[in-house]
């Protein structure tokens, strides 16, 4: 048990300090490409955040337990929006939705969405299902990268005029590639503490995948946001809560297909997945070029706890 909450402990800590320095050098890509924040958070953020969940579905995959595998990707995926989303509206300034952009990736998160569950539902080979996941996740960040090459001299003109020039330095990559790294030791702490609280509860894998496993692989998410929305980067904030869902479904989803097989995906998992992601899309939708309001974070935190009891509720019945 002291292990457990050693290794939790030191998690966080490592968690926190590797986060805080990812998004400082992440702003600086925005500079050096001079891109939108958007695109970096939805490319390059993201990837870095979803490292923990990557390292969980390939070790479960590849050893038979698909259902931690699939549980962690989706309850990820899902506690992006209802957890990671609304701590950065509650815990940061004031969330200024984008008026182009962030509604474009927003359909396309719903497409990737769509293609995963369709993907856990018919009945073709694995490997084909993986490669199709992972070429729809190329697709959507070469759109990405193309409409933020677009929005230079479009709507994201004003703030690239005023972006410094900034050049790639062996400084920036060591320092990205070490809170890489911190990120990704620092998620895996976090998981195996919290699995170890979690051995004695007799659920089933998979549901410890969808809540704690998947909460616990959120933590860069959640610190990442909390981290970039104080520094007033609504834009990489946004991009890296679509983005980190994205790679969750399309590219770790693809990979758990080629490396373990067919997941799979229960209807309660597919509906509430869907309904958080359009729940999303609707926000960012409304709220076009203004302040997302505190209120509805407190919902979305609702709608969290509401999502943990279903799961408990659904565990018990089903033992």
């Amino acid at each position: 048990m002291l292990a457990s909450i050693a290794k939790f402990l030191f998690g966080v800590a490592i968690l926190l300090l590797a986060t805080q320095l990812f998004v400082k050098l992440s702003v600086k890509l925005s500079s050096i490409f001079r891109i939108s924040p958007l695109v970096v958070g939805m490319i390059v953020v993201s990837f870095g955040t979803t490292l923990p969940e990557l390292s969980v579905a390939i070790t479960s995959s590849s050893s038979g337990n698909l259902g931690l595998a699939s549980g962690t990707l989706i309850g990820s995926t899902i506690i992006n929006f209802i957890l990671v989303f609304p701590s950065a509206i509650l815990l940061g300034e004031s969330i200024r939705v984008g008026t182009t952009k962030t509604q474009k990736n927003a359909v396309i998160l719903i497409l990737g969405t769509l293609l995963f569950i369709l993907m856990q539902k018919i009945n073709i080979s694995p490997i084909i299902k993986g490669i199709v996941l992972i070429l729809g996740l190329v697709g959507a960040n070469y759109l990405e990268y193309a409409w933020g090459v677009m929005g230079r001299v479009q709507e994201d003109k004003t703030l690239i005029d005023i972006f410094k020039k900034e050049k790639v330095t062996p400084d920036l990559i060591l320092g990205l590639l070490f809170s890489l790294v911190g990120v990704t030791v620092g998620g895996l702490l976090v998981v195996s503490g919290i699995e170890g609280f979690a051995s004695i509860s007799g659920y089933s894998t998979t549901v410890l995948g969808l809540t704690i496993t998947g909460i616990a692989t959120s933590l860069p998410d959640v610190f990442t946001s909390v981290t970039s929305q104080k520094n007033d980067e609504d834009k990489l904030t946004l991009g890296h809560i679509m983005g980190g869902s994205l790679y969750n479904l399309l590219f770790i989803g693809g990979i758990v297909e080629i490396v373990g097989g067919n997941p799979g995906i229960n209807n309660f998992e597919a509906i509430f997945l869907l309904v958080c992601v359009l729940l999303f899309f609707v926000i960012i939708k409304f709220y076009k070029g203004k302040d997302i309001p505190k209120w509805v974070g407190i919902a979305l935190l609702i709608l969290f706890f509401v999502y943990m009891y279903l799961l408990s509720f659904n565990a018990r019945v089903g033992s």
